[in-house]
Formats: C-alpha cells, sequence, structure tokens
C-alpha cells in the first residue's frame, strides 16, 4: 500500500510532523472538516471528536471511525499522551450500532507504512473466524496473558483471511478502558521512533478483548490488521 505525507506549514503542531497540521492537504484528513462542517456530511455520524464513515464506499460491513483532530496516525505522540481521547473504547462503543449484537467485529489501526491515508483512523469490520478460534484455543490452555507487562513477550501464530498465519503479541483485557496507545507504547514497543511500524489490533473475546499487535521486525510478523480484519 502507498502513503500520501505531506510537510507541515508554518505554525505547526507543537508535536511535530508525526501528527501533522490543520492546514495539510489529503483525503481522508478533507473528509472528516466535511463532516463537522456538514453534519454529517460524508459521514454516517459524527461527534466533537470523531466521526464514523464507510472504510469501502457503500460498504455495509466495512467502517472507519476517524479524529476531528489533526492526527496523522499511530506515530503520532499526541495519541498516547495524557489526556489523548480514548478512539478505542469509542469505537467498541460503536460495533452493536454497526454490526449488531453479539458482533464478529473487530478494530484494527495500520502501521504508518502500510496504510492508504495520513489521518488517524480505526477500522471497523468483520474479523477472521479462525482468529478467533486460534485465540480462543490459546486462552484455554492459558498462553495468553492478562499482564500487560508481559504483552511484548506473549507471541501466538494466529490464522487470518485467506488462511494466512502471522505472528502477533498478544494480551488480554476485560475491557477496552485506559489508553491502549499508551500500552502499546510503553509496555511494548519502548521508543516513539518505533511506533510507526506498528498495527495494533483488537478482537471480540467471550468475556473482554484480545490485543494484539505486530511489525514487519517480529519474526513472521505485519504491519498490517488486514490479514485479520476485512478492510482492505
Amino acid at each position: 500500500m502507498s502513503t500520501d505525507n505531506h510537510e507541515n506549514a508554518a505554525g505547526a503542531d507543537p508535536f511535530g510532523d508525526d501528527c501533522g497540521s490543520p492546514t495539510d492537504d489529503g483525503y481522508l484528513w478533507k473528509e472528516i472538516q466535511l463532516c463537522v462542517l456538514k453534519q454529517p456530511g460524508p459521514c454516517r455520524e459524527v461527534e466533537s471528536r470523531w466521526g464514523v464513515m464507510a472504510g469501502r464506499k457503500g460498504s455495509t460491513t466495512d467502517f472507519q471511525l476517524v479524529p476531528t483532530e489533526r492526527l496523522k496516525g499511530i506515530e503520532c505522540s499526541k495519541i498516547w499522551a495524557g489526556g489523548a481521547t480514548d478512539y478505542w473504547s469509542a469505537a467498541q462503543g460503536r460495533i452493536p450500532h454497526y454490526f449488531g449484537q453479539p458482533a464478529a467485529a473487530g478494530l484494527g489501526v495500520n502501521s504508518k507504512q502500510a496504510r492508504r491515508q495520513d489521518q488517524l483512523h480505526i477500522h471497523m469490520s468483520h474479523c477472521a473466524a479462525q482468529a478467533l478460534h486460534d485465540l480462543e484455543g490459546y486462552e484455554k490452555q492459558q498462553k495468553i496473558t492478562a499482564d500487560v507487562t508481559k504483552w511484548k513477550n506473549t507471541v501466538l501464530p494466529v490464522t487470518g483471511f485467506a488462511s494466512e498465519t502471522r505472528n502477533y503479541r498478544v494480551v488480554k483485557s476485560p475491557n477496552l478502558s485506559g489508553n491502549l496507545f499508551y500500552s502499546l507504547r510503553h509496555h511494548v514497543v519502548g521508543d516513539d521512533s518505533r511506533m510507526q511500524y506498528q498495527t495494533m489490533i483488537v478482537l471480540p473475546a467471550k468475556c473482554g478483548f484480545y490485543i494484539l499487535n505486530s511489525e514487519s521486525d517480529l519474526p513472521s510478523g505485519t504491519n498490517t490488521c488486514n490479514h485479520l480484519l476485512d478492510c482492505a
């Protein structure tokens, strides 16, 4: 996948070019601004901090939650700073509305290298049934940790669409409270500059959620959520 980066204009955000400037171009950034202006404009719905729009034009199974604030993507340090908006909980809260309840649907963010748009967006899409089966099996075998400090070293192969298996770091959580970007940055990645290479996926568990992370530098890893979510 290609990415279309843009340089910051004068007066850019103090977080730097990793977050972008409100004066940047870019299709998705312009679309979410239209949502705010026209309420809901091209969005299905829009709130003060985010809007939801179709991930693929006309799709009823692929959506994306997009911040109304200028945030390029997972590399923007603003999203794991104190007081950051909890976009993951916001996206999960909309799953029943778009997919029904219960729903075999998950959430995902691509790395900077794998995404098509330079505005942060959380995919909301159907997830691979085999992936859920794999994770439930690992949980029964007590191979999945609930300790976020052990997330980095809990690496498991998970099978996605087209029977493709990739390695992911996996942690189980009873809810999505707190900042998942913060947890990834501080308990797994450990370096601001490495965040750009990460993908993160949230999949439903029978009680709670499986939170997965991977990157290309992880043996048999991936930098995209598309293996597990139907958002290609």
